[in-house]
Order: C-alpha cells, then structure tokens, then sequence
C-alpha cells in the first residue's frame, strides 16, 4: 500500500479469513489508516455466521477505538446461514451497543460565533469559546453534523414556503466564504437538521420515523439530560419514556458556556454505561466533545421542541408552554398549562446557575 500509494487503492479488513489465519486482530490498529471497509463475520468450525452475542465484548474490545479513531470507512456483519433477517437484526443490534460514537451539531449560532459575529442572545461570545468550537468542528473523534443546506439545495417547489429551509438557503449565501475556509468539502458529515425531522420536511410519515428511530439510541439505557434552567427536554412528553432511568444537571439559561467546568466535573462522576443528551446551546458542544472520549454523548438540542411541535402540529413553530424556546416570539410560557414540576425535579441532580 505504501510503495503503490494510489488514493483509490485500499484495505478490506476481514475478521473472518484474519481468525482462519491466527492473525494477530491488533494488525488492525496499524492498518487503519489504509483500511476503507471492515467484515466482520464469526468463525463457527469450518463455517461464518453473524457475530453472535458471545464475542460481544471481543468485537466491543476491536470497534470502539476504530470508530473514536474517526474512521469514516464502511464497518458491515454478514447473515450467512440461518434466518437472514434474524442475522441481519442480530448484527445491527450488535453494532448500535457496540457504537461509542458522540454528535456535536453545528448551526448558525455556531457558525455566528466563528465569524465573530453576534452570536446568540443567550450566549455571550468570547475567543476562547470561538477557538473550542473550532477545535471541534476539525475534529475526528466525533461526529461532526452541519445543515444540509451547506451540500444541497434544500428548496424545491414543493417546500418553496418553507420559512425554515428559506432561512438556510438564505444564509448559506451569506455565509459562502466561511464556510469555504473551515470546512473540509471532503470529509463526510453528519446532518444537523436530524433534530429537526419536522418543521424542515413537514412530512409527518418522516418525523414519526425519525423520532421513533432516535428514540432507540436511549432505549433502556440511564439517561442523563444536560440542560439550561428552563430547558425541560422531555418534560411533558413521552421522548424519554423508553429510558431506564432519567437525571438531570442543570445549566444556566444563559451564558452556560461559563459553567462548563463544573457542568463536566459532575458529568463524570456518572456511571460509564450512561448516555448524555446535552440541550445548551453552543456550550453543549463543548460538553460534548469532551465527554465524548469516555461517554456516548449526543448534542440534541431542539429535539425536544421539535417533538412537542409535532405533536402539537405547528407546522411553523411557536411557543411551547413552559418550556424555554429561543425561536418564538414569546420565548417562554408559562399561563397557558399548569405545570407540576413533581417528576422533574425529582430528575435533577445538580444545578449549577449564574
């Protein structure tokens, strides 16, 4: 690979035929940089079937440094023998435990904050907070997600009223040169808008689908929800009711960036097994890029209005009782419902507030 040096000559790495071999499975780490797919399938006598619960902590033990390494490659398991779709489950199952992988999304606060700009009104913006961001958006240990809008062109005549997909049009004009400068047109990143399955498609068959599929990346998992003061992610609703268990750290309003050391100090004094999902606006970036090297931590911020303007149908957003949101004319609401804030505060296990 080294002497021939042609960027489309690469690696399948095949656990399969390496076991038949008695090679060494840390050969791996030495490759991966030549490595474009990776095989997985387990040895069973003379036969190869789909990785099979019992070398669960053996395939954990081999995928979680590949994919913190930010390999961008293929990782596939093979149903070979039985009930294919059987297998087929199998493995994804496999997978989505073994998946360590941590999201940081960027949007126009983000980006605002980078071209030194005003950034959001709930966060002061400061030079050390534009260079953290920047030192994530570079980053390859994480999931980096940006706006769709930044790759294709999101208007269609058949959502040219879309307010939403017009402001990201909008913006990605004024915006061209930055995003030029700090991004890579080669790497592959994750969408942004997967927390906004609704008001940006306004299809409700896709946001069912995709707040369903989401949901799944927390199912009987412990939950900790890292949040502002008026936050309430899954307050209300049912985005969290699959969870094992819910706690809570709280955050400032606004300006949390300021509290993002005490906000990590508490978050790793929880369990290694615990999911973080972080709603803070830029400061939850920073949370969790550093959370990501020990915890799954996913950046989710708006999910939880966006569910609840699905439910509600508001197509167009708009305030969500007692809920914070940033968006609407009316950013907080707290006539139009009673609220028992009972449960919630049972969930909170700190706060830390300006």
């Amino acid at each position: 690979m080294k002497k021939i040096n042609r960027p489309n000559l690469k690696i399948v790495f095949d656990i399969y035929h390496m076991a038949m071999e008695q090679e060494d499975i840390q050969e791996l780490e030495y490759a991966l940089p030549y490595v474009h797919h990776i095989h997985i399938a387990e040895r069973v006598g003379a036969e190869r079937r789909y990785p099979s619960d019992a070398l669960y902590d053996y395939y954990k033990k081999l995928l979680t440094p590949v994919i913190r390494s930010g390999y961008q490659g293929a990782i596939c398991t093979e149903a070979f023998d039985g009930d294919v779709r059987e297998g087929a489950e199998r493995s994804i199952d496999l997978l989505k435990k073994n998946d360590k992988l941590s999201l940081v999304r960027f949007g126009d606060g983000e980006f605002d904050i980078i071209a030194q700009k005003r950034g959001p009104n709930y966060q002061r913006t400061s030079p050390r907070l534009r260079e953290a961001l920047l030192k994530i958006l570079n980053s390859r240990s994480i999931c980096v997600a940006v706006p769709e809008a930044l790759s294709v062109d999101v208007l269609t005549p058949e959502n040219s009223t879309n307010s939403h997909l017009r402001f990201w049009r909008t913006y990605v004009v004024l915006r061209a040169q930055l995003f030029r400068h700090i991004l890579d047109s080669t790497r592959l990143y994750g969408d942004a808008c997967v927390s906004r399955p609704y008001t940006n498609s306004q299809d409700d068959q896709l946001a069912t689908q995709v707040f369903r599929q989401i949901r799944t990346l927390w199912a009987n998992k412990n939950v900790v929800v890292i949040e502002g003061e008026l936050t309430r992610f899954g307050v209300g609703n049912d985005l969290l009711n699959d969870a094992a268990s819910v706690k809570r750290i709280i955050g400032p309003a606004k300006n949390a960036f300021e509290k993002c050391d005490q906000l990590l100090e508490e978050a790793r004094k929880q369990p290694e097994d615990t999911i973080f999902i972080v709603a803070l606006g830029p400061a939850a970036k920073i949370i969790a890029y550093e959370l990501s090297n020990q915890f799954k931590t996913l950046d989710l911020g708006h999910l939880d209005i966006e569910y609840e303007w699905y439910l509600r149908k508001m197509k167009e957003g708009g305030s969500v009782p007692n809920k914070y949101v940033n968006e609407a004319r009316v950013n907080f609401d707290s006539e139009s419902e009673p609220f028992d804030p009972s449960l919630y505060e049972s969930q909170i296990i700190a706060k830390f507030l300006n």
